[in-house]
């Protein structure tokens, strides 16, 4: 499991497989390995690789340098259909990946409400100890000063939550109905419960004042789970598309100084490193299940906005 790459078809099964069961889901929940529940000072890293769910949320491609190499390496020189079939392979790795990471989270939220509860919690310190994703020039050096989770994490912990919204992304459905926005954004405690500022009001702009927050009801599963989407979303692929503008701006940058300097090497190295990594970030990316995901969730956000402007 500690290995950064997609893990076999065996291992998906036997995990699958070893959380069918309510008992099992509610040992693990319980245990300190499934979500730091202790009070010490926590980072975005320790969530990634000191938690249960975390160690699983961290297998991907992205942050594996030999799956670019064997797929992507001396991209020039191969044929269109490699590509698209290298491509079309890790992009039915990461779906299966992605439904089973779904799987397990599902069993482990329908467990007992203690098990939900601590997967919620799980959630929630993930947003909270990566914020400074949002502030990051994206080096692999500045992720480990600033204690930030990978990458491969981000997009998981994104991608599992937008399929935990599958039931409700439909704006007809009586699910939808219980997603409480205006909650959301009166309550200090509702957004602190999904990782934003919770001393900001969102609609005036001041502080709260003490006696005016928390007047509002706890929030619903459904809206839980809603607004910790809005916000890993915000974490995982919106920043992980800045970042690929930025590897684009230096792939720019170098194709500019190999023009000039065609014989160097490095530069060649450098060249073909970006355009593989490039590869692998585009091929993650834009996974079309991923793809089709977000877009439904962007519509889903359109009709509660509107729906709050008193639309209908």
């Amino acid at each position: 499991i500690e290995c950064s790459s997609i893990p076999t078809s065996n291992v998906r099964v036997f995990l699958h497989r070893m959380f069918e069961y309510s008992y099992i889901a509610n040992t693990l929940t319980h245990s300190h390995t499934h979500t730091l529940t202790h009070s010490h000072t926590h980072t975005g890293t320790q969530m990634e690789s000191k938690t249960l769910l975390g160690l699983l949320l961290s297998l991907n491609i992205l942050d594996d340098p030999i799956v670019a190499h064997s797929n992507f390496s001396k991209l020039t020189k191969r044929s269109m259909r490699e590509v698209i079939s290298s491509i079309s392979d890790l992009q039915r790795q990461q779906k299966s990946l992605h439904e089973t990471l779904h799987g397990i989270t599902e069993r482990l939220c329908r467990a007992s409400a203690e098990s939900k509860f601590r997967v919620l919690l799980f959630f929630r310190r993930s947003l909270q100890f990566n914020t400074s994703r949002t502030k990051t020039t994206f080096n692999r050096d500045e992720y480990g000063a600033n204690h930030l989770a990978s990458d491969s994490f981000a997009l998981n912990l994104a991608s599992v939550l937008l399929r935990l919204c599958i039931p409700f992304v439909d704006l007809k459905s009586k699910a939808a109905k219980k997603i409480d926005a205006a909650s959301f954004l009166l309550s200090s405690k509702a957004r602190d419960f999904a990782a934003f500022d919770k001393g900001q009001d969102l609609i005036c702009g001041d502080k709260f004042k003490s006696g005016d927050e928390d007047r509002v009801e706890d929030l619903h599963f459904v809206s839980k789970i809603y607004f910790l989407t809005v916000h890993a979303l915000r974490l995982g692929p919106v920043q992980i598309m800045r970042k690929v503008n930025l590897m684009m701006q230096q792939f720019s940058n170098i194709q500019r100084m190999l023009s000039q300097n065609p014989s160097d090497s490095r530069l060649q190295m450098s060249h073909e490193m970006i355009l593989a990594k490039k590869c692998m970030y585009d091929c993650a990316l834009f996974e079309p299940d991923t793809v089709n995901a977000i877009l439904r969730f962007v519509s889903l956000t359109m009709g509660v906005l509107v729906h709050l402007a008193g639309g209908t």
